[in-house]
């Protein structure tokens, strides 16, 4: 791996940040005359981090320039690529959903014969019953409701291949379709528009749950 090697002016800049940093961390403010070293301390900050500034873009933007000139030539045939993956990955959802609707039908022909025949094994049997009823014969009665089953419900497996490596995985999403309907805990606030109100009222309009305030900082220039 190639050494990254920092110019001498830069890591002279980089040291001085250490001393600005020390100093921030020890001032404090008594007097008129402490408020304007504090500024022309601040000054001295702001132009410190101007030139480590433009020293990281002097050193970075040769990089810059040859990582763009990667990027393009491998986004074409990378693009190309993702089109071919969507296709191939939308041709097997559809074959996977319409396996999924043949086996769905499949099923429920199945369930219903199932279910006709249940029926019918129901009413065979009440009769029975009703006729070891009707000739007294309680014992057969009892024996003959007690073999009274009930025919397992079908499951139709799906006949799409199994590939190593591809699966099909669901994932639940949602659309809106009545946001009047939506419930409150649902709904988030428009803080960009809480903003802009802030920014042209300054606090002089109310909003109801929303408190309006001022926050001063320092600006300052090299």
């Amino acid at each position: 791996m190639q050494t990254l090697e920092i110019p001498v002016d830069a890591q002279q800049l980089v040291t001085q940040t250490e001393q600005d940093l020390a100093i921030a961390e020890s001032f404090s403010i008594s007097s008129n005359d402490g408020y304007a070293q504090a500024g022309e301390i601040l000054k001295t900050i702001k132009g410190r981090y101007r030139d480590i500034e433009n020293k990281r873009k002097d050193m970075t933007l040769p990089l810059d320039e040859t990582k763009k000139r990667i990027m393009d030539f491998f986004r074409q045939p990378l693009e190309r690529l993702a089109s071919a993956e969507r296709l191939i990955k939308g041709a097997m959802l559809s074959f996977t959903q319409e396996q999924e609707r043949i086996r769905r039908l499949e099923e429920a022909r199945i369930r219903e014969l199932a279910r006709l025949e249940q029926e019918r094994r129901d009413r065979e049997l009440e009769q029975r019953i009703s006729q070891a009823q009707q000739d007294g014969d309680t014992a057969k009665a009892e024996t003959l409701l007690a073999t009274a089953t009930e025919i397992a419900t079908p499951v139709v497996l799906s006949q799409k291949p199994r590939v190593e490596g591809v699966k099909t995985m669901t994932r639940w999403k949602f659309r809106i379709v009545n946001e009047a309907l939506i419930p409150r805990e649902y709904l988030m606030p428009n803080e960009r528009l809480l903003a802009d109100t802030a920014t042209k009222t300054k606090g002089s309009l109310e909003v109801p749950g929303v408190e309006f305030y001022p926050e001063q900082t320092i600006a300052a220039s090299s």
